[in-house]
């Protein structure tokens, strides 16, 4: 199991990645826009990490990657995908990209940081 310490500080290490990512790639996208998006990012990976923070779910039987690993990712593009449902913006295709690119963030940052 993992100290709440360790939970917040990957959270906010996906939250900072995203920023930088979506700064660096997605200038067209609003600065408010982006904020939701890492904020999204960041709040995914805290809210699976601290509710499945359970030693059946940490424990590494692939390689060095634990179901906790693979499975974030999976909640960070399901809570990017509820966002898109919502959103008004005319950058549909650079979407797909930026959401592909942000789920692909939590999973490195979650198998590096945690």
């Amino acid at each position: 199991m993992f100290a709440l310490w360790q939970v917040v500080l990957t959270a906010l290490v996906a939250l900072l990645v995203s920023l930088i990512v979506l700064r660096w790639r997605f200038k067209e996208f609003e600065l408010v826009e982006v904020g939701s998006i890492t904020l999204i990012v960041g709040l995914s990976v805290f809210g699976w990490r601290i509710s499945a923070n359970v030693p059946v779910l940490n424990a590494d039987p692939a390689f060095i990657f634990s179901p906790n690993d693979l499975l974030c990712p999976v909640i960070t593009y399901v809570c990017l995908s509820l966002y898109a449902a919502f959103r008004t913006s005319r950058q549909a295709s650079r979407w797909e990209q930026a959401r592909s690119l942000l789920t692909l963030v939590s999973f490195i940052v979650n198998v590096v940081v945690i």
